[in-house]
């Protein structure tokens, strides 16, 4: 029987194809390389593997570590590199193609931000999962994961849950439809525990960590069935680039200690060194496009001379520029209202004070509209305080408690949510027993669907009995809704962060700009309630303004 030969001492049996496995460690300690030669058996033994890539890492496959002859005929879809395009749309009829046609495929999601890539990471595996179900197509497939904690992560975003959900199916029931699967990652924290204990091998590199090595003891308790625990945990730190431990308890009854083999295709994952010359890959393997290509409908590619009907690459790039200048037009603006906003709180605050009770007559004068000219002498729009979200009541049906009608509202206008978004949103303490029991309340109608940890939907019978709910704006109309609805310190701290974006930005620096003192505990409070209303994204270290508030 064909064994994988991943390192000189260690041979692993052909239908771990069919078994789910882990491969994490910190950064530069070699998961990738490790998780390439693994890839590299298979394909010598002539099985089926699909590679999600979102940083156009895999694509080396097709030549030798040299790039002077063939690698493997793997199929590269999207990216620089890229046999065939691939749209954010196309997950699956990707899969469709994948499916029926037995290719090896690498899918790389670089091009694609964020949201996008798990859009058609949720369609896809969704329609993977479908297919591979039928009974002409149970034949053994390896779905490798690169950068895993981008979609099954511990806290999945509102457009998260679809992929969330497929990868977790697959890992979970795939084996009887030939599925393995692969679940490359830096970050054993940050991959959702209930998948990542799900698998019966893990490749352990290097891990200093501490809540990565925690994640790990959460495997070792499910797991170990001996006493390896200690000299697992013990080793973790020094592990040498490349080194491994190979640990599957109880599917393979191994606990190993090795040094990954050297790949023996083009490492297009290799960090550039300084004053290195970069090796230039001369030849690829032959692919056939064509009918992959005819299976997604797709036109032909133009042949040289021709002129590219999606237009040239100065036409991409101008394009591309008029988009920078665009966020930075809106940076520019945010952060000019932002400033106003400040000027405008200040003057309320004054005349609250003047007359607390009756902040709308001063000496019995009435207080005219305040208006605060901005630079361009434009009046700046009034914001709302944040408030609780307003059902009609006259088209929400009786039996329902004043918590219920806020909580489906939200439900109904922000789509999938947790029991502690869709609190926050309806503007109630998210850990409060009523909350919970309205939650449980419009399940037991079946007007609502799910789990209140990893997400609720409003069903349609939830929906219909409701009645008409106002629809929320996209990209900058959804950040002005959202300035209304927030705080003035999550304002601030929102307006920060979008008037950087694309680039992070530290909760240190949003803070200061803002004029709030970084180490404050409302400040942390606001940065976190922005992570759970998923409107900012990263660490406090690294904050990033979610997508679907600047597209």
């Amino acid at each position: 029987m064909k064994h994988l030969n991943i390192a000189k001492d260690l041979a692993l049996p052909l239908d771990i194809v069919t078994e789910t496995a882990a491969i994490l460690g910190r950064r530069g300690s070699g998961t990738t390389h490790t998780a390439s030669v693994f890839v590299e058996e298979l394909q010598s033994a002539s099985q089926q593997v699909v590679i999600l890539d979102p940083l156009d890492a895999w694509h080396g496959l097709r030549s030798s570590a040299d790039g002077k002859s063939p690698g493997f005929p793997v199929v590269v879809f999207g990216g620089d590199h890229a046999d065939i395009p691939l749209d954010a749309t196309q997950g699956s009829q990707v899969a469709d193609a994948l499916v029926e046609s037995g290719a090896s495929a690498v899918l790389c999601l670089r091009h694609m931000s964020k949201g996008e890539a798990r859009r058609f990471v949720g369609d896809f595996c969704e329609r993977l999962y479908k297919r591979k179900g039928e009974a002409a197509h149970r034949l053994p497939l390896a779905l490798v994961i690169d950068e895993a904690d981008a979609f099954v992560p511990q806290r999945p975003l509102p457009d998260g849950m679809k992929a969330y959900g497929a990868i977790d199916t697959i890992v979970r029931r795939g084996r009887s439809s030939g599925f393995g699967t692969v679940l490359i990652s830096q970050r054993a924290a940050v991959i959702a525990k209930d998948v990542l204990t799900q698998t019966e091998v893990l490749i352990c590199h290097q891990t200093t960590g501490p809540q990565d090595r925690k994640a790990l003891e959460a495997w070792v308790e499910q797991h170990d069935d001996g006493d390896h625990r200690k000299e697992f945990l013990a080793s973790l730190a020094s592990l040498k680039t490349g080194e491994a431990w190979v640990w599957s308890p109880a599917r393979l009854g191994i606990f190993q200690r090795v040094q990954v083999r050297h790949r023996s295709t083009f490492d297009s994952s290799s960090t550039p060194k300084i004053g290195e010359i970069r090796v230039a890959i001369k030849q690829r393997a032959t692919v056939d496009i064509d009918a992959l290509r005819a299976r997604l409908a797709l036109k032909p590619e133009p042949s040289k001379g021709t002129v590219d009907p999606l237009g040239t690459l100065k036409a991409n790039e101008k394009l591309e520029a008029d988009n920078r200048r665009l966020r930075l037009d809106l940076a520019a603006a945010l952060d000019r209202e932002s400033k106003l906003r400040t000027k405008l709180d200040s003057i309320r605050a004054a005349v609250d004070a003047v007359e607390p009770a009756k902040a709308t007559e001063i000496n019995g004068e009435p207080v005219k509209e305040l208006e605060i000219p901005s630079e361009n002498a434009t009046r700046v729009p009034k914001l709302n305080r944040p408030q609780k979200l307003q059902p009609d009541q006259s088209e929400v049906p009786s039996g329902l408690t004043k918590c219920d009608r806020f909580l489906l509202t939200a439900l109904a206008q922000h789509g999938t949510l947790t029991l502690e978004q869709a609190a926050i949103v309806a503007g109630y303490a998210p850990n409060s027993g009523g909350v919970r029991n309205s939650a449980g309340h419009l399940r037991a109608l079946g007007y609502v669907e799910g789990s209140n940890t990893t997400g609720l939907t409003a069903t349609k019978q939830g929906s219909q009995a409701l009645g008409w709910v106002e629809s929320l704006p996209t990209g900058p109309a959804l950040a002005r809704y959202w300035m209304g609805k927030l705080s003035k310190a999550e304002r601030e701290i929102l307006a920060q962060v979008i008037a950087h974006h694309p680039r992070d930005v530290s909760l240190q620096r949003a803070a200061e700009k803002a004029g709030y003192a970084p180490t404050s505990g409302g400040v942390r409070n606001a940065a976190g309630r922005l992570r759970t209303l998923c409107l900012v994204t990263g660490s406090n270290a690294a904050m990033a303004a979610a997508e679907r508030l600047i597209r």
